[in-house]
């Protein structure tokens, strides 16, 4: 039964990632490097925590989940198709053959905090990606680049 469950959790942990050229995950280390510090200064410097590491490891464990849990977040390139899989929700696929633009959406600074990606296809509307992924800088130049391809090739 657990060797069920730990293919389940794989299988939707790795979604979209067959075939991958490329995969952009969300950052781990820093985030993971902070609360591990926070937590630690805590146990050293609060009074009578040394005698109750348990509570440390506990706190560290369910602070980290969440963190663990937004590095799913993922944009994936196959030869064929660009793949953003959200933490929760259906992967969304976009053949690369068929992106007329790619662009981050101008916002008021307060309005968001994590600028989203618009893709512009061929054929149907615009698509408005929050990636929030490390290098979404290079996931942005390979989009615009497979536009570029597809206007010359037309």
């Amino acid at each position: 039964m657990i060797e069920s469950w730990n293919r389940m959790l794989r299988k939707w942990w790795t979604a979209g990632e067959e075939g991958a050229e490329a995969v952009f995950r969300a950052r781990l280390a820093l985030p993971i490097i902070v609360l591990t510090m926070i937590v630690l200064g805590c146990y050293l410097t609060i009074p009578d925590s040394s005698n109750n590491p348990l509570f440390s490891l506990i706190y560290w464990t369910v602070c980290a989940v969440p963190f663990a849990v937004r590095r799913r977040r993922a944009a994936i390139f196959t030869k064929e198709s660009f793949i953003h899989r959200p933490v929760f929700g259906q992967i969304v696929r976009v053949p690369l053959a068929g992106i007329k633009r790619a662009y981050w959406i101008e916002r008021p600074p307060e309005e968001y905090v994590n600028v989203p990606l618009c893709i512009e296809l061929v054929v149907g509307g615009p698509i408005e990606i929050y990636l929030g992924v490390a290098k979404a800088g290079e996931v942005l130049r390979r989009l615009q680049a497979a536009a570029e391809a597809n206007q010359v090739s037309r």
